[in-house]
């Protein structure tokens, strides 16, 4: 009988993309629409969003949603949290708002990423039921009329990648060049 089979993350990939690969010009991300992104600006991107998430109290071993639709986004968002050593909660965009909820509460997650606007009207109409305390939004969102309560919890990725540092510093770098074989990492 086969045993089953394990994933587990690459003890160097952090290292790896940390150092630039070899070439941080290199390609990363090429959507359908033409948007280009290289590893450095992935890297770069990522580790803005982490320090600002780890400025706000994300720590090690909390849970951090992605309610997104396939996007480059996605990706640089998924990185930060594990650049984190937090855990990523993928959700699925077609859950209603009671199993959205569900998963939130369930899960503990203290922040989620989230696309659009759509699905930021989802997440605050449930967000009593959950323990979200940081809403981070890939589009850039108008907090008017319903929204306009919101925008106290709320950040655009747009923002992050203003306000936070453009290096990793000393506590990020650390973590990510410590990723173990057994870290938990998103599949």
């Amino acid at each position: 009988m086969n045993a089953p089979q394990k994933t587990i993350m690459n003890a160097n990939l952090f290292s790896r993309l940390f150092d630039g690969l070899d070439d941080p010009t290199r390609l990363a991300i090429e959507t359908i629409d033409g948007q280009r992104v290289s590893y450095g600006e992935v890297i770069s991107r990522a580790g803005q969003m982490a320090n600002v998430l780890m400025s706000r109290g994300v720590k090690p071993g909390d849970r951090v949603a992605l309610l997104s639709e396939n996007r480059p986004e996605w990706s640089t968002a998924d990185m930060a949290i594990l650049l984190l050593k937090a855990v990523t909660v993928p959700l699925y965009t077609t859950l209603t708002p009671e199993q959205t909820a569900f998963a939130l509460a369930d899960s503990q997650c203290r922040a989620i990423f989230l696309s659009s606007d759509q699905h930021l009207h989802k997440v605050i109409s449930i967000l009593p039921h959950t323990q979200i305390e940081k809403i981070i939004t890939m589009d850039s969102i108008e907090f008017t009329g319903d929204l306009a309560s919101s925008v106290q919890n709320c950040v655009t990725m747009r923002q992050i990648t203003e306000q936070g540092p453009n290096t990793l510093g000393a506590e990020l770098e650390t973590r990510a060049r410590s990723t173990a074989p057994d870290d938990l990492a998103t599949g």
